[in-house]
Parts: structure tokens; sequence; C-alpha cells
């Protein structure tokens, strides 16, 4: 008896606990989304001794037997299975996230087209790795200006939701950058180290949104106030919140 008590959650510990598990996934995409580029490349330069590739996907292929390619194609697998598992506040987030999780799959299933040692943009079905990268992008950007944004109006303090709100443009339009970057590849031109790093900073702004969204929800209490029915949805599509004057009452015993 003692042991099952130890063990037994009170409804508050337990509603903690499943609100620990959103929060745990949206931490696990910012530290696997920032970590990616940085094991690739350091990775690679002191455990394989590999030069700094062309860019991130040039890591399926790169180096005798490809040693890379299990954790480029693992980290890309685990980003894409946090994103379809990961429930949004509304209908439309949820949709936006499962089809970035399906174009992130598409990214390791698909990889970029090799030519002796080196990355050949846009041929073969490198072609559809190269489009479901660029297409990934744009997708997250949706995510970040449309729906992004409506948690941060549960934040008490106007001039903090001011600034959640800049926030959250910011980053919409960091994406812009290493997106306009990605479509030179339409255009012929000699590969170098930039590809890498274009590349790399749009998963790094990747990151970036996951931990500003870490840390604005657990600011705004928008887990809780969930849990709790607080919150009803204005617009499924738009991702508009609002807080509910007077909570509905939930029948039913207690659990013991």
């Amino acid at each position: 008896m003692t042991n099952r008590s130890k063990l037994a959650k009170t409804p508050a510990e337990l509603q903690e606990h499943m609100i620990g598990t959103y929060r745990t996934m949206r931490q696990a995409l910012f530290l696997i989304g920032g970590a990616l580029p940085l094991v690739l490349w350091l990775g690679g330069k002191v455990l394989f001794g590999l030069d700094l590739q062309e860019s991130m996907s040039a890591y399926y292929h790169a180096g005798e037997g490809a040693p890379l390619r299990t954790w480029f194609v693992g980290s890309l697998f685990a980003i894409a299975a946090l994103l379809v598992s990961y429930r949004g506040f509304t209908g439309g987030e949820d949709r936006w996230l499962d089809v970035a999780g399906v174009l992130v799959v598409g990214v390791a299933l698909f990889p970029m087209a090799w030519e002796g040692f080196r990355p050949v943009p846009f041929a073969g079905v490198g072609t559809l790795h190269d489009a479901c990268a660029i297409a990934f992008f744009i997708v997250i950007v949706v995510v970040c200006w449309k729906y992004g944004r409506a948690t941060k109006d549960l934040v008490a303090d106007e001039r903090k939701r001011e600034t959640w709100n800049r926030w959250y443009i910011r980053v919409a339009l960091l994406f812009v950058v290493p997106l306009a970057l990605s479509l030179t590849r339409f255009v012929p031109w000699d590969f170098d180290t930039r590809v890498f790093w274009t590349e790399a900073s749009g998963v790094w702004v990747f990151s970036l949104y996951w931990l500003l969204k870490t840390i604005e929800i657990n600011e705004s209490q928008a887990d809780q106030k969930a849990a709790k029915r607080e919150l009803r949805v204005c617009n499924p599509e738009g991702g508009a919140l609002a807080r509910l004057a007077k909570p509905p009452r939930v029948t039913g015993a207690e659990p013991a």
C-alpha cells in the first residue's frame, strides 16, 4: 500500500505531467534542430576527419561509408515524429505541422543527387529532396506567422504581449533569408560552404522558434489554461484563442 500511494498522483499532478509532455516535445524540437548542424560539422571533423561539406544534405553521402548518414537521417525522422505528434491549439496549426513533418520525412528519404564527390542540385531524385526542403521552410513560416502568435494573447501584461508579437514576426522574417538563398539552387553555380551555412541558419531559426514558443507558453500558461478548459478557439483556421470568463463545470465525481 505504501509503494502504491507513493506512485499515485493527484489530479493536479497528473495534469502537470501531461502538460510536461508537450513542454518536453517543444524543448526536443529546439535541441535537435539547434544541435544538428553542429553535430554534422564538428562530429564529421573531430570523429571522422571530414572537411566541412558544401551542404548539410551532403553528409548523407560524405566520407567512406557515409558515417554521418545515420545521424542526419535519424535527426530528421525525430523532428518529423515530433511535428506530427505535436497537437497545436487549432486544427489549422495541427494540419500545417503535420505537413511540415511529412516534408521532413521527404528530405530524409530522397537524398540529394551526388556525382563523384560533389552534390548536384535539382537532379534526379534530388529534385524531390530540394523541393521538400524548400517547402518545409515555407510551411514553418506559415505556422510561425499565422498560428505562432495565438497564445501570446493570453499573456496578461500588454507590453509583454507586444514584445512576443514582435519576436514572432522577426522569426518569421528571419526564415525568408535562408529560404531566398536556397532558391539560388535553381541557378547554376559552384557549391561551397555558403550553402551549408544557409541551410544551418534556416535550421537554427526553426530551433529559435521552438525555444521562443517554449518560453512564451510557460509565461502565458496556455497549456494549463487549455487543460482547465479555460480557452476556446475563435477561429480554427486563423489561430485565434480567447479565454473563457467562466470555465464550464466538469460533472462527475473526482477520482479517489
